[in-house]
């Protein structure tokens, strides 16, 4: 495992162990404070959709395709600004503090099959978290909402490398995920 990874790692165990965010972290906090009977107070509000979505990075920076769009970014404060956004869309507290989606990501050259990478794995870890379908649904339809402001490039170069592999990969763990 990358030194990288270990540092995001241990930063997670402080997130769970603190039951909220890492001190000095601005935003919402650890309450249930969204509406009542939403999928954000189903799932105990902040704590939850925040190690959910830091999980997701630690996982993002260490993708062969993916992770070059994190080198010196603050990840603490993406998998907030992202757990603000997303929460918000479930029924969380509004306090998205961010920038706008399209100033963002314009910059970043995002490629069709990165978003979709990403996606999956947005989806997935969702379910691995607990989520219903229909639930991982309501997010990604949220998600999928912002596709057009995010993906600014039709294929990068290791995409055509990487696609083929990708592809086999996932559909390795459809097959091993549906004899559980």
């Amino acid at each position: 495992m990358g030194e990288a990874v270990k540092i995001l790692a241990e930063t997670l165990e402080d997130v769970v162990s603190n039951g909220d965010r890492p001190a000095g972290a601005n935003g919402p906090m650890s309450r249930p404070d969204g509406k009542p009977g939403s999928i954000y107070n189903k799932y105990g509000g902040w704590p939850f959709f925040q190690r959910i979505i830091f999980e997701l990075y630690v996982e993002l920076v260490d993708h062969p395709e993916i992770s070059y769009h994190f080198v010196g970014v603050d990840i603490d404060r993406l998998s907030r600004l992202q757990a603000e956004f997303l929460c918000q869309a479930i029924g969380g507290p509004e306090k998205y503090q961010g920038r706008p989606i399209a100033p963002v990501h314009n910059p970043m050259g995002i490629s069709q099959f990165q978003f979709s990478v990403v996606a999956k794995r947005f989806a997935q870890i969702f379910k691995d978290n607990g989520l219903t379908n229909e639930e991982v649904k309501i997010i990604m339809d949220f998600v999928g909402s912002y596709q057009s402001s995010i993906v600014t490039r039709k294929m990068a170069f290791i995409d055509r490398i990487m696609k083929p592999f990708y592809e086999m990969v996932y559909r390795f763990r459809r097959t091993l995920r549906s004899k559980k």
